[in-house]
């Protein structure tokens, strides 16, 4: 992993070199909403003045915060109109964090309007033309156009893991509740996960490893085994098909479930869901999801609906009807979707399967389908998108679920899948 503290690269060095990267590409890909170049030199010039013994995990790596997580005297308006000159006075928990470990921040990356509805003005590094994704669309383009060695994005749906897998980076999501969100945006707490974006997946885990070891973290994820391997066999994996309504590409899911099928020392099966899952798990959220947001944000609704979108006063008013009996009924409905979804998967270690039902669809046709993450957003699972090869032109994500808790198996996992056949995948039509 090239990063200053294992070649003869300086932190100055380093940061210089991303700052200029932004310079050049950032006109078109939008991916930052304010770059905060004067910081990150004198911060890189202090970093090279550290003895390297005393120098933090991640000494001089570049990260992009995505808009809706606190930086002190940063931009951070949340992509809307109504916080567009927000300028908080300190740091979110895991920019603290990231700090402590020795990153260097660039600057504040985009988010949707709410990092739920009006979409942000960020292109797709592979096309731009093409939607970068969601919510954290800033995060992931500004790693794959080499604008940032790491960026920090949140997902409540779907926003880390697609806009990964359509940029061609990898992501992690934790387990929820895993790392502290205090001084984040909040959507619904129960919902809200961070994310981590990197060109390298071991840059990732070195990442998480680092955000374990903080004040960020508030759980140590034990993974449970209750289960037998064959003898040989790395681990028992679930080849999920869609269980989903919306429509998907049959390239995208053959290209997902070839790579499964070559991925070594694995007993891979292909799984279908019960058909309920899929039925009630969009509704589950959704009441959730709409209900917290009103009770987050609807004070800005009575003040300023003049200036959110219509799809954003959808979700508010969606919440402001909702019951408190409702509610506590979706959250009883959520526990139980986990529990069959689990009691589905007992014998298996990971889930394999779609990342995203397509390629980057044009940015006028909006930002993707969330059904490939939804569920497992919900149930609170930890997941990893990486890349597996390209069709016509764009990546394709395979994404990688563990049970709660189980961040550093899947991690490992993950690095296994990643660097074996995966990684060798082929590409379609060009």
């Amino acid at each position: 992993m090239n990063t200053p503290t294992n070649n003869l690269e300086s932190c100055s060095m380093r940061i210089d070199r991303i700052l200029d990267t932004i310079g050049e590409r950032d006109d078109v890909i939008r991916a930052y909403c304010e770059v905060l170049a004067d910081h990150a030199r004198k911060d890189a010039a202090r970093m090279d003045l550290v003895p390297p013994d005393q120098r933090g995990p991640l000494c001089g790596v570049g990260v992009g915060i995505k808009e809706v997580f606190d930086v002190a005297g940063g931009l951070c308006g949340w992509g809307s109109v109504i916080h567009a000159e927000r300028r908080p006075k300190q740091d979110a928990v895991i920019v603290s964090a990231l700090r402590d470990a020795g990153c260097i921040i660039l600057g504040t990356t985009t988010s949707t309007e709410y990092a739920m509805a009006r979409i942000a003005p960020t292109t797709n590094p592979c096309d731009p033309d093409r939607t970068p994704g969601a919510s954290s669309s800033g995060s992931a383009a500004a790693v794959a156009a080499g604008m940032a060695d790491i960026a920090i994005g949140s997902q409540t749906i779907g926003s880390g893991i697609r806009p990964a897998a359509y940029c061609g980076v990898f992501a992690y999501k934790p387990t929820q509740g895993e790392f502290s969100l205090s001084g984040a945006m909040p959507l619904a707490e129960i919902l809200d996960h961070p994310v981590i974006f990197a060109n390298e997946l071991a840059l990732v885990e070195k990442t998480y490893a680092a955000l374990r070891d903080s004040n960020a973290a508030l759980s140590a994820g034990q993974f449970s085994k209750g289960y037998t391997r064959p003898a040989g066999i790395l681990a028992k994996v679930a080849l999920v098909a869609p269980w989903f309504k919306d429509a998907f590409d049959a390239e995208v899911w053959e290209m997902v479930s070839s790579v499964a099928r070559q991925i070594p020392a694995i007993d891979c099966t292909l799984l279908s869901l019960p058909d309920d899952i899929g039925a009630r798990e969009e509704g589950c959220l959704t009441t959730i999801l709409s209900a917290d947001m009103w009770r987050h944000h609807g004070a800005d609704y009575r003040r300023h609906s003049d200036k959110m979108s219509s799809g954003l006063r959808t979700w508010l008013e969606r919440g402001r009807e909702i019951t408190a009996e409702d509610y506590r009924a979706a959250l009883d409905l959520r526990a139980q979707i986990g529990a069959d979804v689990w009691d589905a998967l007992r014998d298996y270690d990971f889930v394999v399967t779609m990342a995203t039902t397509d390629t980057a669809p044009l940015r006028s046709k909006g930002t993707g389908s969330r059904a490939p993450q939804r569920l497992w957003n919900l149930i609170g699972c930890p997941a990893v998108s990486g890349p597996i090869g390209k069709i016509g032109g764009l990546p394709v994500g395979l994404q990688i679920v563990g049970r709660p808790g189980s961040d550093s198996a899947m991690l490992d996992f993950a690095g296994h899948v990643f660097s074996g056949t995966a990684g060798a995948s082929p590409t379609v039509n060009g």
